[in-house]
């Protein structure tokens, strides 16, 4: 009789231990997916930090170069474009005919390839602004609402993860309303977007790629 209540409270121990193992290891996989998805989060942020910043630089370098900024002749205001001059056929979905889906008055106002965010975001010491990095890519049209003439802006940040070397990507569009008369620039609307490929394509007939023009942005 003995032996059997022995047996019995050694199965009871053995389901005990094995219950709270099982909750342990469940925990620790909870902490785990938790930390995992805080990361990725922290680093999508970062990358939409990185994306704005984009829009601010267009915004500084625009008022920089006021003289062209606000000449009353569109075609003569300054682009960031991918090359200069970029005579490459990006596909644009509300200009015609297919002639004007190019504009022949761009200029290179930054580099080509990744810009560093020269200003932390914060005032931390710990943050390295090398890691947040954007292209953009700039040109005219109608605003689809309205009607007017705008300034569009797309701008993809990216940021390195330093620990990881891990690199999250976000992207951004905005649009510019430029008064040349009253020599005012303002921002007028953003948003976020889909992340699309640096690649440029010219197949003509869809947007697939960072470079072309749109103006569908919701």
């Amino acid at each position: 009789m003995n032996v059997k209540k022995g047996m019995a409270g050694l199965i009871l121990l053995v389901m005990v231990i094995g219950y709270m193992m099982a909750i342990s290891t469940s925990s620790t996989m909870l902490i785990q997916t938790e930390s995992t998805g805080k990361f990725a989060r922290q680093g999508y942020k970062n990358a939409y930090y990185a994306a704005i910043s984009g829009i601010g630089a267009v915004m500084s370098m625009l008022r920089a170069k006021s003289a062209a900024t606000f000449d009353s002749n569109e075609s003569n205001r300054p682009y960031f474009v991918r090359t200069s001059p970029d005579s490459d056929n990006h596909y644009c979905n509300y200009t015609s005919p297919a002639s004007n889906q190019t504009y022949s008055g761009y200029s290179t106002l930054i580099a080509p390839g990744w810009i560093s965010v020269s200003t932390p975001f914060v005032v931390n010491i710990e943050v390295d602004p090398s890691n947040y990095l954007f292209q953009v890519c700039t040109y005219p049209g109608d605003d689809p609402i309205t009607g007017t003439r705008v300034y569009y802006v797309k701008s993809q940040g990216k940021y390195i993860d330093p620990s990881s070397a891990k690199e999250f990507y976000s992207q951004v569009w905005a649009k510019f309303t430029i008064n040349a008369p009253a020599k005012l620039l303002s921002l007028n609307q953003f948003g976020t977007m889909g992340v699309q490929s640096l690649t440029l394509d010219t197949t003509s007939g869809e947007i697939n790629d960072f470079w072309d023009w749109q103006n569908d942005f919701q």
